[in-house]
């Protein structure tokens, strides 16, 4: 099965770093989110 994602990443790695780079800032956000709301 062909992966259409994989292929538009491989034509364009600059897009891919971005969708990393967002996806860890969420990620981060995420995560400072729930220690404020657990550790008070």
């Amino acid at each position: 099965m062909h992966n259409e994602r994989d292929g538009l990443y491989g034509l364009h790695p600059a897009r891919e770093i971005c969708a990393k780079s967002e996806f860890a800032w969420w990620l981060q956000l995420l995560l400072l989110c729930i220690h404020f709301w657990y550790g008070g």
